[in-house]
């Protein structure tokens, strides 16, 4: 995500466990804790979305607002619109069979004018750039089909199957909602693609960038940072004597400011984020799950041009392969080893993961962190490192990531001793 020079949004996300009873809602790690946003907000709205499913055709009927005969509920949505300027959005599945094609659905429905603002806002630009680019095209084309037909025996391949199913649903969701608003002038209709797009918007530069770099000529140290898309985000974990923090400081540009609190609540689990509509990952990103794992970022350029090599369509992308982590780990080195497969090279970052369960348990004992509690990895086209950080962070108190490569093998792949040479 760009950020616009010197006029910046920092979306300052805040989160941290609480030694508390847990029969006390209020000290529910799931409660919102935005800075500045009213803590527990009430929903405003209830919406229950039913449909019935055929097992034989494997396709819905009948998705709709309002109880037909034969349909059963499938997905409950509240919402409160405008908590602080941010849309608070809760999806909750009551069908495990196709449960997230059904979630897609009622986001795109009930999102769809929201969703095309954030793809005129943050996609169209690189969407323009792409329909100009055949080379691209081929490659998004691949990446999506290799994608769709990818194995689905393992939980990684079922789960990427479940979150596909999402975009589908985000699609038809949004092609239904547009024509029951009666095709607003003010908002065309978006294809599948563009749809996908919006999750995978901040990869869609490195596809970019692999046919318009590869060529250029050898560039100044100061260019090559001034060419360089803007690089975004801050975060910082925080251990005290008895809490364990994380934040998470977006740096945007104001084109991003149609800011959701998402919670998507599957069969599979419940992941909290940060987000945008239409997108089924954070891109913050910024993530709390039910199996008490607490997951952020900070975004790493690289100036190492051969690097493009290894950004190839028959890979996972970034934004799914984070959400199959988000739903099915259970542990942070279980995450990274999920994230660790299948690398698409594109959008870079360095992902800090937490057990705050392993957290709490530690710090109400007054011990130090357990191994295995904290994990940092950094992924670039081609290498991912990542290493237990739990010993760093009990003797310095802290982790900061300002999107500056930890480990050294990143940096010399990305090219950063170049750099400074």
């Amino acid at each position: 995500m760009r950020a616009v020079s010197l006029v910046l949004l920092a979306a300052l996300t805040v989160a941290a466990f609480a030694a508390v009873d847990p029969a006390n809602p209020a000290g529910n790690w799931k409660r919102p804790t935005i800075e500045n946003m009213t803590v527990n907000p009430q929903y405003t709205e209830n919406h229950i979305l039913y449909g019935v499913y055929s097992n034989i055709t494997r396709t819905w009927s009948s998705l709709g607002w309002e109880q037909a005969p034969g349909t059963g509920p499938v997905v409950q949505v509240r919402r409160n619109r405008d908590v602080q300027a941010w849309d608070y959005i809760h999806f909750n599945s009551f069908n495990a069979t196709d449960g997230y094609y059904t979630v897609g659905y009622a986001e795109g429905y009930l999102t769809y004018d929201t969703i095309y603002y954030t793809f005129v806002n943050q996609v169209k630009a690189n969407a323009d750039a792409l329909s100009k680019n055949t080379a691209a095209q081929a490659f998004l084309a691949d990446h999506i089909r290799y994608e769709q037909h990818h194995e689905k025996k393992t939980a990684f391949g079922k789960q990427l199957a479940n979150q596909l199913r999402q975009v589908d649903g985000i699609y038809a969701g949004y092609v239904a909602g547009y024509i029951a608003a009666g095709r607003p002038t003010n908002i065309t209709q978006l294809s599948w693609q563009d749809i996908y797009l919006v999750s995978y918007m901040e990869e869609l530069d490195n596809v970019l960038s692999k046919y318009s770099l590869r060529g250029s000529p050898r560039l100044s140290q100061k260019q090559k940072i001034l060419n360089n898309p803007a690089l975004h985000c801050s975060a910082l974990m925080k251990l005290t004597s008895d809490d364990l923090f994380f934040a998470h400081d977006t740096w945007s540009g104001f084109n991003t400011m149609l800011r959701q609190y998402k919670t998507y609540e599957m069969a599979e689990g419940t992941v909290v984020m940060s987000g945008y509509p239409g997108s089924i990952s954070s891109i913050d990103d910024w993530y709390m799950t039910s199996k008490d794992l607490a997951v952020t970022e900070t975004t790493n350029g690289f100036w190492n041009n051969n690097l493009y090599d290894y950004i190839r369509p028959n890979q996972v992308s970034e934004f799914n392969r984070v959400m199959i982590g988000n739903f099915i780990a259970e542990t942070p080195l279980e995450w990274m080893n999920i994230f660790n497969t299948s690398n698409s090279g594109t959008y870079n970052n360095q992902y800090m993961v937490a057990n705050m369960r392993a957290a709490r348990s530690a710090l109400q004992g007054g011990s130090a962190l357990p191994t295995g509690t904290f994990y940092v990895g950094e992924q670039i086209p081609g290498t991912i490192v990542f290493e237990d950080q739990t010993e760093f962070l009990n003797t310095n108190k802290h982790w900061p990531s300002f999107n500056i490569p930890y480990y050294r093998k990143i940096q010399i792949l990305s090219g950063y001793d170049a750099l400074q040479a």
